[in-house]
């Protein structure tokens, strides 16, 4: 399930966000501070407020767990991967 969110930019790739999903919690809405992951080019990225994306900054990541850090970075692999075998 995704959750409609305001249409904008990934700062890195350019692509257009209007809607994200959380596939360990289908229900779970976002807000300002989540971290994310762009679909198309795999950044991680930060909710500010409004649920727009915006770059993360060094503090957005000083109280995460080691155990988010690794799913941050096996999803950022999976959808990277997924890309290249497409090419």
């Amino acid at each position: 399930m995704s959750t409609p969110t305001p249409e904008c930019a990934c700062p890195y790739c350019a692509r257009r966000i209007d809607a994200v999903s959380c596939l360990s919690a289908p229900t779970e809405v976002p807000e300002p501070g989540d971290i994310t992951v762009c679909f198309y080019c795999g950044a991680a990225l930060v909710f500010a407020d409004g649920l727009t994306l915006r770059k993360p900054e060094p503090s957005d990541f000083v109280n995460l767990t080691f155990q988010f850090l690794c799913e941050l970075v096996k999803t950022q692999t999976a959808i990277r991967r997924f890309h290249a075998s497409k090419n």
